[in-house]
């Protein structure tokens, strides 16, 4: 149980990492692109901190499900509610998140290229 969570907060750490690197990314070609507006960057944060939130109370709710329906006579074994965390936390963060993160960092490096 113990490995679980920190491996769940492991995740998330890389999670949180993956949606800063892109928001910071965001404002760095809005900069170059001299339209920076503060407003932007708020609302990628709001969207950071939703997303997490969003998934820290998916995994508590994945959590609590075995409990539930143990009072049935329902029985999922944990090892299950894991990987369905895990997998969800990962698709979040290396799907969407680094897709982005490295479509930023080839815009960023053509127009370095297009500069010269």
């Amino acid at each position: 149980m113990i490995n679980d969570i920190l491996t769940l907060i492991y995740m998330m750490a890389i999670l949180g990492t993956s949606i800063i690197v892109n928001t910071v990314l965001g404002v760095v070609i809005a900069k170059r692109e001299l339209k920076f507006d503060k407003n932007l960057l708020k609302s990628g944060l709001l969207k950071s901190i939703i997303v997490c939130v969003s998934i820290i109370a998916f995994c508590f709710t994945l959590e609590l499900l075995p409990c539930i329906l143990l009072r049935v006579n329902i029985l999922i074994p944990a090892e299950i509610i894991t990987v369905i965390e895990l997998s969800t936390i990962f698709v979040t963060a290396y799907t969407k998140y680094s897709k982005d993160i490295f479509e930023k960092i080839k815009l960023l490096l053509d127009s370095k290229e297009s500069d010269k």
